[in-house]
């Protein structure tokens, strides 16, 4: 869904909640947060000329994301999702700007620079540090200047474009560029063992299902044995389970979050960023084992 007006974001705010209202009528049972999360991420687009709007419009999808949650959890990035610009120009000084990612065949078509940029938007959405942040946002910005190059700009026009917030202004707005997985296929290839570190995701899903059915018959058995105690004794055990529910709310979050991460940081590629992948996996794994031992 792609809102050319944004605004304050009221119309893909109603989308976000009609969305999240299906999700979980066909039984997803993952948290508010998490789902809101992904589809923010999957299905939500809106530009607008003016920057206020567009910045209380992020602050609202961050207040429903986390409107839910009882710890604070980290926010994604919205800078490319809810963006700035001109939506009825895709040019500048009469130069098309349009389909700088599409693959022609021409001598402007460089792939690795276009996969690199859709990597680098699909990761900038991950929770980062203010420095990791602006490491990926300075190589957006190299990657679609290096694109608007090739397209064999006049200097003049390069120039000035050079000195332009390509992501935020009022001028103009590159829908193919920003919302690339709307208009056309991702061009990106994932390395092949992100194959494996999918399927050990679904792993841990699925221990993690296990595990929560584990915890609701412990739960169910304790609280038969709470009606033959005495009051005192009841109170006793029903402040012990709270604070095995806090804990196992904390480590389930670490494990969401995690798997999060494992999947946008597999979109990176690269060797480097492989070996996050497999530090996080085994976290995860400490974690799971953590989870075992309280049940």
């Amino acid at each position: 869904m792609c809102d050319p007006a944004v605004g304050s974001g009221a119309f893909p705010m109603g989308m976000l909640n009609e969305l999240y209202a299906c999700r979980v009528a066909l039984g997803e049972n993952e948290a508010a947060a998490e789902i809101k999360k992904q589809i923010v991420r999957e299905n939500i687009y809106g530009v607008d000329i003016e920057k206020g709007a567009v910045d209380i419009a992020r602050l609202r999808f961050w207040l429903a994301i986390i409107v839910d949650e009882r710890a604070p959890i980290p926010l994604p990035n919205l800078d490319y999702k809810i963006m700035q610009g001109n939506s009825l120009l895709e040019s500048f000084e009469g130069e098309d700007l349009s389909n700088l990612i599409k693959e022609s065949g021409n001598l402007f078509d460089n792939v690795e620079i276009i996969n690199n940029l859709i990597k680098a938007l699909h990761g900038y959405y991950l929770p980062n540090d203010a420095e990791a942040k602006r490491k990926i946002k300075k190589q957006i910005f190299a990657n679609v200047l290096s694109l608007l190059k090739e397209r064999g700009l006049p200097e003049k026009v390069i120039q000035k474009l050079e000195h332009i917030d390509l992501s935020g202004n009022s001028e103009f707005f590159l829908w193919h560029t920003w919302f690339s997985d709307v208009f056309g296929p991702l061009h990106y290839i994932n390395a092949p063992e992100i194959d494996v570190l999918n399927s050990e995701i679904d792993s841990i899903n699925a221990q993690i299902q296990t595990l929560n059915k584990a915890l609701k018959n412990k739960l169910n058995k304790i609280a038969v044995r709470l009606t033959k105690l005495t009051v005192f004794q009841a109170v006793e055990i029903e402040n012990e389970i709270s604070s095995v529910k806090m804990d196992l709310e904390k480590l389930y979050g670490h494990i969401r979050n995690s798997i999060t991460e494992i999947e946008f940081v597999g979109t990176e590629t690269e060797v480097v960023q492989l070996k996050k992948v497999n530090n996080k996996i085994e976290c995860l794994n400490k974690d799971l084992s953590t989870l075992e031992e309280i049940l």
